[in-house]
């Protein structure tokens, strides 16, 4: 909930979770949980910077804008390839995803 902005509320997101908390909403009974890692690790910073309360004021949001295409291929190496590395547990992140197998 440290990100939460304005940005979740356009996207209609109702909260923001840890990773404990994400796989505690799947029983064990039912599912199987195949991978479960934080994602954007590298965009941290940045996103906190950008995102964190600014009293109200409006602000400009960098997720509606697409980055030059050289930028886009590093932003899509920093992201998007680790994201797809299951070795590699990332201690926290702007998101998480779970992938989960129906028993």
């Amino acid at each position: 909930m440290q990100l939460w902005s304005r940005w979740d509320k356009v996207l209609h997101h109702f909260r923001r979770y840890h990773r404990a908390d994400l796989a505690a909403l799947f029983g064990v009974e039912q599912w199987e949980q195949v991978y479960l890692n934080y994602i954007n690790t590298a965009a941290l910073p940045a996103v906190w910077w950008v995102r964190r309360d600014r009293g109200g004021d409006e602000y400009h949001r960098s997720e509606e804008y697409m980055p030059p295409s050289w930028l886009n291929t590093c932003l899509r190496w920093l992201f998007v390839i680790p994201a797809k590395w299951r070795w590699l547990r990332m201690p926290c992140g702007v998101g998480l995803i779970i992938v989960l197998r129906k028993r």
